[in-house]
């Protein structure tokens, strides 16, 4: 139980800084983003609508989180085992 804890912490944590750099580069490429309409002489026919949200079930994050917090608690008790000897 001592290694799941912070097995299972180190892998949320991982996985929140992925999600927030996933959306802070989008959100910089949205800022910098300038569209060339130079070649269109007939606006009406760009897309006005956009969609926001995600498309995909939540249980592959889960099982992500899961298997990674596993990952990382084979790693830690091999480390523990390591200072031990």
């Amino acid at each position: 139980m001592r290694i799941i804890k912070p097995a299972l912490a180190i892998s949320v944590i991982i996985h929140l800084l992925y999600f927030i750099g996933i959306l802070l580069y989008g959100y910089i490429q949205t800022k910098l983003y300038q569209p060339e309409l130079n070649g269109w002489e007939n606006l009406h026919f760009l897309q006005s609508e956009v969609a926001f949200g995600m498309t995909n079930a939540p249980v592959p994050i889960v099982f992500s989180v899961v298997i990674f917090s596993f990952i990382i608690a084979l790693i830690l008790r091999t480390i523990n085992s390591v200072k031990e000897q």
